[in-house]
């Protein structure tokens, strides 16, 4: 847990300097209202306190990380709160539920507000505008005025307004749009994203560090992103060039957070290998569909709960698989075998 909370907050570090002060205080409401909630559960069974294992802190900044840096304070209380009290506790030891406390937190945040969850603020609230005055501006920077709802009138397109450069790129895209942005955009911080997702780099890097750790296990991050990417070629959005289709889809709307904190959580995703793989790739094909097709945000945190759900047929699936003589590495075996003998065919021919 100690691995997995070092990286979210890397992760979530460059969004305190890109959207200001306000991620600080929606990361100290999320942790408040979760080990509230966890110490108050403790306290009234006569148990003794749990929060040293770092399991709701963690739920909390995940949850943190997948939400947009405007959303209320109310807001993210209120499902961090929720998250652990529903998803979280009524699971024992809190670690082995079976659906993410953090995409369950993400979802109801989307749902309770589907509009600004896709608009990033570049103003700056009240509270933030004291602390900015406070602190002379050397550490924070803000840019423009406050937005105001509604955001266009019914039926008009953000296309070509004002309001399309604070649009996930995704909503644009959708709207038949180019957000224009390059490779070095989404690797160094120049597009709008959740708390945690503008930060590719690092999110790539904790990947890496968390493999290392064993803190996740790689076959469903990888599946999940690789299906994302396979999907997203095969049908590209029309008004952009087909090989930066699969750039959007991965990079925006927290995909890559997604992969790495969601979908390789060890305890809501199967125990085999193969059961991993397919998990991954149907959280991928889903996240596609729900983009494409959904009305919500988040549709990466909706896709992890559904395949949650899924989790338990997944592997006994994978295990009925293996029974019949198929595993994920005789497979590659296999493939690899054949490539091998495809290329000396073709050295032989050459002679």
């Amino acid at each position: 847990m100690r691995d997995r909370l070092i990286c979210l907050c890397a992760a979530a570090l460059p969004a305190l300097f890109i959207y200001g002060f306000r991620v600080f205080l929606a990361a100290a409401a999320a942790l408040c209202g979760a080990v509230a909630v966890e110490a108050a559960w403790n306290l009234m069974r006569g148990k003794p306190q749990t929060l040293g294992d770092l399991s709701a802190v963690v739920a909390a900044m995940t949850l943190v990380c997948l939400l947009p840096p405007g959303l209320s304070l109310g807001t993210v209380v209120l499902c961090s709160m929720l998250s652990v009290a529903v998803f979280k506790i009524p699971f024992g030891d809190g670690v082995r539920s079976p659906l993410n406390p953090a995409a369950a937190g993400a979802a109801l945040a989307a749902m309770l507000g589907s509009v600004t969850k896709k608009v990033w603020p570049t103003g700056i609230p009240a509270l933030d505008t004291d602390i900015y005055i406070a602190l002379r501006g050397r550490f924070f920077e803000y840019f423009g005025p406050r937005i105001t709802l509604p955001l266009f009138a019914a039926g008009e397109s953000p296309v070509g307004t004002p309001l399309a450069s604070r649009l996930d790129p995704l909503v644009l895209l959708n709207a038949g749009g180019d957000p224009e942005l390059t490779l070095g955009d989404f690797l160094f911080f120049g597009f709008n994203g959740t708390t945690g997702g503008v930060a590719v780099l690092i999110l790539l890097a904790a990947a890496a560090y968390l493999y290392y750790r064993r803190a996740i296990r790689i076959e469903a991050p990888a599946s999940f992103l690789a299906a994302m990417l396979v999907i997203s070629f095969i049908f590209p959005y029309a008004q952009i060039p087909r090989l930066m289709s699969p750039v959007y889809s991965l990079f925006c709307g927290g995909t890559v957070l997604a992969a790495v904190f969601l979908a390789g959580n060890q305890y809501t995703s199967p125990n085999l290998r193969g059961g991993r793989i397919l998990y991954g790739a149907g959280c991928g094909l889903l996240t596609f569909l729900l983009r494409r097709l959904g009305m919500l945000p988040s549709e990466a945190a909706f896709a992890i709960l559904i395949m949650n759900a899924l989790s338990n047929p997944i592997d006994l699936l994978a295990w009925e698989i293996r029974r019949r003589g198929v595993s994920f590495t005789g497979l590659m075996d296999h493939l690899t075998e054949r490539l091998g003998r495809k290329k000396r065919d073709e050295n032989e021919v050459t002679i």
